[in-house]
């Protein structure tokens, strides 16, 4: 099975055991329990005070925090960019798009048979502008993925039992994640301060991505 546009992965919450069958069943669990034991708790490595995730304690409590899989064997990027992109679209019809919650939802694409995790990495370089200009995040999750944390670049909070693609909104604290590019942090600035004159914000983004 090769999907090269489109959604073709079922998205639940991912509390609902009932709603996954198959290869999902199987490992939706896995993905639920580090997801509880390892994202809403804080780690001695982090690098600040806090859980690795606060936002997904509440996503769950929301009932906001989806999940699928996709157990085909992607062989290329361009097939995982295909796969996403018809992902973000499905994932902006999903219940909780409305109101100041939306920021706590999240589907996660999970991806058990691919094995070479180098096309992760690709398919989320080549996903994030579109994405940014969707004011969405992506991010790429796998085992023994060594990005470093934002606060300790020794933690790896990227590290994750199943590899998988993760989308969610942009939120105020992902300024760090953005200020590399002056496309992005326009696109932040004009949602998260959009009474700033555009003089003004285009001669921040100039300083801000200089000094970067």
């Amino acid at each position: 099975m090769t999907n090269t546009s489109g959604p073709a992965v079922s998205l639940a919450p991912i509390s609902d055991a009932g709603a996954f069958v198959g290869m999902a069943a199987e490992m939706i669990p896995t993905i639920h329990e580090w997801a509880i034991s390892f994202l809403t708790r804080p780690h001695e490595m982090l690098g600040r005070a806090g859980a690795v995730c606060p936002f997904t304690k509440p996503s769950l409590d929301r009932q906001m925090f989806w999940a699928g899989v996709d157990d085909a064997h992607y062989t290329t990027p361009d097939q995982l960019v295909g796969l996403m992109e018809g992902m973000a679209d499905q994932f902006i019809e999903l219940p909780g798009e409305a109101g100041k919650d939306a920021i706590f939802k999240v589907a996660l694409v999970v991806l058990p048979n691919v094995t070479d995790y180098a096309l992760i990495d690709r398919a989320h370089a080549s996903l994030k502008d579109r994405f940014v200009s969707q004011g969405l995040m992506i991010g790429q999750f796998y085992p023994g993925c060594t990005v470093g944390g934002l606060w300790n670049p020794e933690f790896k909070p990227l590290d994750a039992p199943l590899p998988m693609l993760v989308i969610r909104h942009m939120v105020v604290t992902d300024f760090p994640f953005l200020v590399g590019s002056r496309e992005w942090m326009d696109i932040f600035l004009r949602k998260f301060a959009p009474s700033i004159p555009s003089p003004v914000r285009a001669a921040m983004v100039q300083h801000l991505a200089t000094a970067a």
